[in-house]
């Protein structure tokens, strides 16, 4: 509840507060995020082993059209695989997409805080295929046009350096379109499209932690 209530004063007093130039027009913006994981896990009542493996990055470009003004890009890739030894259950994720995006700060005095409220726009494709027993199989794509806004608050560590926190979808408005086959004695295929908007209000997104980078 807290959480909410910290972004909600964020969005209705961004406007008010006086601008004090941060971000001088021209300045180049850098940052992202980039992790993996693996994971292996035995049994005592099994042969068997289950290994998952993941990998994610999400490089950002930007650039100071104004004071405090950044106009930018974002992209990010997603892979996920797991995989039982001694059967044939395997489940294989990956995503990709881009965006662009447009970021306003407002300097709260001289502490070294900013408030920021981003607009984005954006394409993400993501393919799921799980395995199973032959001829069983599920495969999924998805193409998803997003738009969202995100607030946050950020702190100047250095001249160059940025630490931030924010939301990610405050709110979203998302058209999707989904094809799945489902393999099996007899194969199914459906396909489905539509509209959803939604809100972190309700406690549904989490806080983000990153830094960014200025230059020139």
């Amino acid at each position: 509840m807290k959480k909410q209530f910290f972004f909600i004063y964020i969005l209705t007093s961004f406007f008010a507060l006086p601008s004090v130039a941060q971000i001088k027009k021209g300045a180049i913006f850098l940052g992202g995020d980039i992790g993996g994981s693996t994971q292996k896990s035995t049994y005592s009542n099994s042969p068997n082993t289950d290994k998952q493996s993941s990998f994610y990055i999400a490089p950002v470009f930007g650039k100071a059209i104004k004071e405090n003004l950044v106009f930018g890009v974002n992209a990010s890739v997603r892979v996920f695989n797991s995989k039982t030894t001694g059967t044939a259950n395997e489940n294989k994720q990956h995503s990709y997409g881009a965006s662009i995006f447009l970021r306003k700060y407002k300097q709260i005095g001289k502490s070294g805080f900013s408030l920021f409220a981003q607009g984005n726009l954006g394409y993400f494709y993501n393919s799921s295929k799980l395995n199973s027993l032959t001829p069983n199989y599920n495969n999924d794509k998805r193409n998803t046009i997003s738009i969202n806004v995100a607030p946050g608050i950020s702190y100047t560590l250095t001249r160059k350096l940025q630490l931030e926190a924010g939301l990610a979808n405050l709110l979203s408005l998302n058209y999707t379109t989904e094809k799945s086959e489902l393999g099996g004695i007899v194969p199914a295929f459906s396909k489905t499209n539509g509209f959803n908007i939604s809100s972190s209000i309700d406690g549904s997104s989490s806080v983000y932690i990153g830094f960014r980078v200025l230059l020139n």
